[in-house]
């Protein structure tokens, strides 16, 4: 056999058995591209960073019967400045995700692990341990933990956050869903002893108000989320995504004895790291933002002055209380006299003070005693983020 013919004789063999190699053992590329798309896309990033701006306290106690959850509350934290606070993407998931269009961005958020089937909520937490909620009789929502909005992968949330510019925050999601806004509120108002308790130990910062995502979509998973191969160091919490909040409280204004039923401040920290670090942020709880809680039989019985008014302030100093105070008391729920520095519910009944017994409250005395005789004011007090 002349060499040329041997030489393409042993190319054709070379080829064929290449080919065949190739077949038996290479996956369809296309499959395999899926796979890895897959497996990149379980190990995004936290996709969201969120900002909130307000927090408030309620001390309102012994409150039994059933009462609207928009009016009354032990806590509530939210982000009501357009483009000032609210949810953002993180840069990492931005930098990881900067090849999708915005709805492959948004369908990611389901195939990651850390941003899929998770709610971003509100708890009291074990400042030793975050995964420790504190927790008044069982768990309930609304009550010991409440999600500020739908899970994070749902499309009426993960749709707009997708699609948000770089530096853009967003506090609203339209839709049709009841959670729009991004608030939470916590409700330890059926006895005093628990509140007073729950002050005690923020005060104390033995704990503190987490804002983390649940383990699951489910409102009473009380899990937290961790950045992975996180470990705690010694004497330290074990590290979780979101923000934490040591709290304080003080006499409301006015007063020299008495509750420390007003909140004196705000200290926000980072959470993802084994001891908690400060966040540069400046939390102003101005006494102008502390507003007694008055019963309507009271102001008819003239034994204190709390004038049913439409919202109308006076100055700039006004404007900043009745702003305040209006994130979290809302013109369906509350008359705000701005001039007595009171607030009066629109519906008859007296629930935030709950069964008086026969004593007597305590409006504008300097000194302050609960008794058999004497009950000490209601107040709710507001803290904003500069």
């Amino acid at each position: 056999m002349p060499s040329s013919l041997k030489l393409r004789h042993g190319l054709m063999v070379v080829t064929v058995a290449s080919l065949l190699i190739f077949q038996n053992c290479a996956q369809p590329p296309e499959e395999n591209f899926t796979a890895t798309a897959q497996s990149f896309q379980s190990k995004l990033p936290l996709a969201v960073s969120a900002t909130l701006d307000t927090i408030a306290h309620m001390s309102c106690s012994e409150i039994k019967d059933a009462v609207e959850p928009r009016a009354y509350f032990t806590f509530r934290a939210g982000a009501y400045v357009p483009n000032m606070s609210g949810m953002e993407l993180t840069k990492e998931f931005r930098d990881a995700t900067k090849f999708y269009s915005t709805t492959q961005r948004a369908r990611a958020f389901a195939s990651s692990e850390v941003n899929g089937n998770t709610l971003f909520n509100l708890s009291i937490r074990a400042a030793a341990d975050y995964q420790s909620p504190w927790i008044s009789e069982e768990l309930r929502v609304g009550e010991e933990i409440e999600a500020f909005l739908p899970p994070l992968d749902s499309d009426v949330i993960s749709g707009p956050l997708a699609g948000l510019p770089l530096g853009k925050m967003i506090n609203y999601f339209p839709g049709p869903h009841p959670k729009r806004l991004i608030e939470a509120s916590l409700r330890f108002y059926k006895f005093e002893n628990v509140v007073k308790d729950t002050r005690n130990n923020l005060s104390s910062r033995t704990s503190l108000l987490v804002a983390g995502y649940s383990g699951s979509s489910d409102e009473l998973d009380t899990t937290l989320r961790s950045p992975p191969d996180a470990a705690a160091s010694p004497g330290g919490a074990h590290p979780i995504y979101g923000r934490g909040y040591f709290l304080s409280f003080r006499l409301p204004q006015g007063y020299t004895s008495g509750e420390t039923r007003a909140l004196a401040s705000v200290e926000e920290v980072d959470l993802q790291t084994s001891f908690p670090t400060q966040i540069n942020a400046t939390w102003d709880c101005n006494s102008d933002y502390q507003f007694v809680i008055v019963r309507p039989e009271d102001v008819w019985a003239g034994r204190v002055i709390c004038n049913p008014t439409v919202d109308r302030y006076n100055d700039t100093n006004q404007q900043q209380m009745l702003s305040a105070i209006r994130r979290v008391l809302r013109v369906e729920d509350w008359f705000v006299d701005l001039n007595n520095r009171c607030v009066m519910p629109k519906r008859t009944g007296d629930y935030c003070y709950g069964e008086l017994n026969n004593r007597t409250i305590q409006y504008g005395s300097a000194t302050c005693v609960n008794n058999t005789s004497f009950m000490c004011p209601h107040f709710v007090s507001v803290c904003i983020r500069r």
